[in-house]
């Protein structure tokens, strides 16, 4: 609740009380030394989790439009398929979403669209595992040399967020450090 404060527009939940509720009740945590009272807190902690999840859930039910990190829709993954199929799937920053989660979540919508600059950082992943590289640590720009993503791809030709100078700079480094094939 403390990331949040200030910020309630990026709260599902319409009843901000049960908000107050749950952050007095993590602070009130006893010492898990002490197995009854922990237990207890603990269970009052479920129950005010699942009652938030629940007014998530109706959000997400009526909502027109819903927005969150690929994170938290990954987490969220089981009440957002029981919501049905959505009209269209936005990955912005798409560069910093994992294949993984861009596959999995694309199933979601009848249409996605990836917005995003495919030169711009991959995901960081900090593991050894190739398998994980390549499903954690790579967009889905990676995929880009596939036909039927060159066909749909439309690439800006000009941006206002960063200098030109350092723009070209920045593209002339990457350009030579990375085997992409520009859609």
């Amino acid at each position: 609740p403390k990331r949040y404060d200030k910020r309630d527009h990026l709260i599902p939940v319409r009843d901000k009380a049960i908000l107050k509720v749950y952050e007095q009740h993590l602070q009130s945590a006893p010492d898990p030394a002490e197995p009854e009272k922990y237990l207890i807190w603990k269970k009052r902690l479920e129950s005010l989790r699942r009652e938030i999840r629940e007014q998530n859930r109706q959000f997400l039910k009526n909502a027109q439009l819903a927005a969150m990190t690929a994170t938290y829709a990954t987490f969220q993954y089981d009440d957002l398929i029981e919501m049905g199929s959505y009209d269209l799937i936005v990955f912005d920053e798409a560069s910093q979403v994992g294949k993984a989660h861009a596959m999995t979540l694309a199933g979601l919508g009848q249409r996605v669209l990836f917005a995003g600059d495919p030169k711009q950082l991959s995901p960081i992943v900090q593991a050894k595992a190739e398998s994980v590289s390549i499903w954690l640590g790579q967009s889905a720009f990676d995929w880009a040399s596939r036909a039927c993503l060159k066909k749909a791809a439309f690439m800006l030709d000009e941006q206002w967020r960063m200098a030109g100078p350092i723009s070209n700079l920045v593209s002339g480094l990457l350009n030579k450090t990375r085997n992409f094939d520009a859609i």
